[in-house]
C-alpha cells in the first residue's frame, strides 16, 4: 500500500508543477522607461539544476509570466534555446537591479547562444515582444532586493 501512495504522490506532484521539480514562484516589479511598475510573475532558477533546465521542454508562458535566474555573483552569462519551443527575450540584469541588455532568442536552436555583453548576475526571461509592449528597456531597474541585491 505504501508503495501505491508513493506513487500517487509523485504522479500529484507532476500533475501540479508540470515537472518533477517545482520551482519557487514571486512577483517582480520592474520601473519601465515611462516610470511606471510592470509586474511580473516569474519561476526563481537558483540553482545549477533550475538554471540548465530554465524553460525546456515547456509549451509557451502565461502572459506576464517569466523565469528569473539568479547567480551567484556577476559573471558572464550566455543562454540557448535548446529545446524551447516558443521565442523569448531575455534582459541581463547586473546585482543593482540594473537591465544592462534586452535580446531575442529564437525558439529551439541549440547552436545560437546568447551572451551577455558585461558581467551580470540575474537573467529575465520571458516571452518575445513583453518588455517592448511594456515599455521595459536597457537603463530600467528590477526590484530584486529580496534576492539578496542592492
Amino acid at each position: 500500500m505504501l508503495h501505491h501512495f508513493n506513487k500517487t504522490f509523485l504522479v500529484l506532484i507532476i500533475i501540479s508543477c508540470g515537472t518533477l521539480f517545482c520551482m519557487e514562484k514571486r512577483i517582480i516589479s520592474v520601473k519601465n522607461s515611462a516610470g511606471s511598475i510592470i509586474k511580473i510573475q516569474v519561476e526563481i532558477a537558483q540553482n545549477n539544476y533550475e538554471r540548465t533546465r530554465g524553460l525546456m521542454d515547456r509549451s509557451g508562458l502565461d502572459s506576464g509570466s517569466g523565469m528569473l535566474f539568479i547567480f551567484p555573483r556577476e559573471q558572464y552569462l550566455n543562454f540557448w534555446m535548446k529545446n524551447v519551443s516558443f521565442p523569448l527575450s531575455i534582459a541581463y540584469i547586473d546585482s543593482n537591479g540594473k537591465i544592462l541588455q534586452i535580446t531575442d532568442m529564437k525558439e529551439n536552436n541549440d547552436q545560437l547562444t546568447y551572451p551577455s555583453r558585461n558581467p551580470a548576475r540575474y537573467a529575465l526571461e520571458v516571452n518575445k515582444g513583453f518588455f517592448e509592449k511594456n515599455q521595459i528597456t536597457e537603463g530600467c531597474y528590477v526590484d530584486i532586493r529580496a534576492f539578496g541585491g542592492k
